[in-house]
């Protein structure tokens, strides 16, 4: 690691290890491989934006704005319907038109309080299948 010192190479690596050894006490193998092939393609991501970063942009400006727009494009991404608040541009528009949309379709789902809930068609004693355990 270029830019990392011995310290937190150590305590990355500690930490790494021992989350991996407590997660094998409560996860399958196969749960395990893919959250470690999870993990690695994560790292590789992040190295590949910092070196993407440092040999192509060349000023503090450029390096600050290309990884700006990086985290804006995910962060709407992974947070859209409560970002339409805060953002005043056209991805705030169409987030904020599907927020709109899923509330009509979903409006009336929810029981209001005080209105009794429609039953639905009860079982008769035959259908109902009693389970009799002897200790």
């Amino acid at each position: 690691m270029l830019f990392v010192s011995e310290q937190t190479r150590v305590l990355l690596t500690s930490a790494a290890h021992f989350y991996l050894r407590k997660a094998e006490l409560f996860y399958s193998q196969d749960l395990l491989k893919s959250m470690c092939m999870y993990y690695l393609a994560e790292v590789v991501f992040l190295a590949a934006l910092i070196c993407i970063t440092l040999l192509v942009f060349h000023t503090h400006t450029s390096r600050s704005t290309f990884v700006g727009i990086f985290c804006d494009v995910f962060g709407i991404i992974l947070y859209g319907a409560p970002l339409t608040v805060m953002i005043g541009n056209g991805v705030g528009a169409i987030l904020a038109v599907a927020q709109l949309i899923f509330y009509a379709c979903y409006y009336g789902s929810t029981p209001k309080e005080g209105k009794p809930v429609k039953d639905p068609v009860k079982p008769t004693a035959s259908q109902v299948q009693m389970i009799v355990s002897a200790v």
